[in-house]
């Protein structure tokens, strides 16, 4: 499990969730997920899915912008 978290971690994928919680997981909490992680388990894998999102934006070309 800390392989995953690690995997996950290193291709920046993160909790985006509103609502989430700040702080640092605790040994018990992680020790939980990792409990109810286990009940996905597959051939010895453990599977996570994630999103992409990617956004892009444009300014006003430097001849148009206010002056």
């Amino acid at each position: 499990m800390r392989y995953l978290a690690a995997d996950l971690k290193a291709v920046g994928a993160r909790n985006a969730t509103i609502g989430r919680l700040k702080g640092l997981t605790g040994p018990r909490k992680f020790a939980a997920m990792k409990a109810a992680y286990e009940a996905f388990r597959i051939d010895g894998r453990i599977p996570a899915t994630y999103e992409v999102v990617f956004g892009q934006a444009w300014g006003p070309a430097a001849e148009c912008a206010p002056r």
